[in-house]
C-alpha cells in the first residue's frame, strides 16, 4: 500500500504538525515503498537518510550472509564510541539540513 496515497491508514508524523520540522525519520516509508518499488530517484526524494541506511543494512546482511554459507560466523561488531558520535552528528546535520528552505517548493 502506498504511504502517500490519500486515505492511507498510515499516521501522519506527530513532529511536523507540532514543530513545522521534517524529523530524521520523516519520509521513511514513502522511500521504503519506494524503493521496494525499484523507484530510487523518489526514494531518494522521500528520504535520503533512510536509502543510505537501507543501502548499508543490505551490504551487511550479504557480508553475514556469504560469511555464514562459508562457514565462518560474524561475531557482532564493536562499533566505538567515535562512530556513534558521527552517526549522531551526520544524523542531526541531516536533520537541520533537510529543513532548511535551500529549494523552493516543487523544484
Amino acid at each position: 500500500m502506498d504511504p502517500s496515497a490519500p486515505g492511507s491508514p498510515y499516521p501522519a508524523c506527530p513532529l511536523p504538525a507540532l514543530t513545522g520540522w521534517d524529523c530524521p525519520g520523516c519520509g521513511g516509508l514513502r522511500a521504503a515503498h519506494a524503493l521496494a518499488h525499484g523507484l530510487p530517484g523518489q526514494a531518494l526524494a522521500a528520504n535520503a537518510l533512510v536509502v543510505v541506511a537501507a543501502l548499508v543494512l543490505g551490504a551487511a546482511l550479504l557480508y553475514w550472509l556469504v560469511a555464514e554459507l562459508r562457514g565462518r560466523p560474524v561475531p557482532p561488531p564493536a562499533v566505538p564510541a567515535a562512530c556513534r558520535w558521527a552517526l549522531a552528528a551526520a544524523v542531526a546535520a541531516f536533520t537541520v539540513l533537510r529543513n532548511l528552505p535551500l529549494f523552493p517548493p516543487g523544484a
